[in-house]
């Protein structure tokens, strides 16, 4: 089973995201290449898939938007985000539970 890389921080857990920006549906779709694969329905113009990005991940791990921090990948596919507050093991769980429900874990 593939597993999201996901690094310690000292404001909480690090994980890596690969967006996929204009998808007919929005949420998690899996892992690749270590990362959490995202759905978004925007285009990746002006930060409004970002924007879809961030109410997702603040959905799937129970924090508000302001927890999450885009630390790179501002205008890339492949991003790395802070989750706030959160030990990189429930983060883990968090994903690994999301997953499963879509038989993608």
């Amino acid at each position: 089973m593939m597993k999201v890389e996901i690094a310690s921080h000292s404001a909480g857990a690090v994980i890596k995201i690969k967006a996929h920006p204009g998808a007919r549906r929005q949420g998690l779709s899996g892992i690749h290449d270590g990362a959490l694969k995202i759905d978004v329905n925007s285009a990746p113009e002006k930060g409004k898939a970002n924007k879809e990005i961030r109410k997702i991940l603040a959905g799937v791990f129970g924090l508000r938007q302001a927890e999450l921090e885009l630390l790179s990948g501002e205008t890339s596919q492949l991003k790395k985000i802070l989750l706030k507050g959160i030990a990189p093991e429930e983060a883990a769980a968090k994903i690994q539970a999301v997953l499963k429900t879509l038989g993608a874990g």
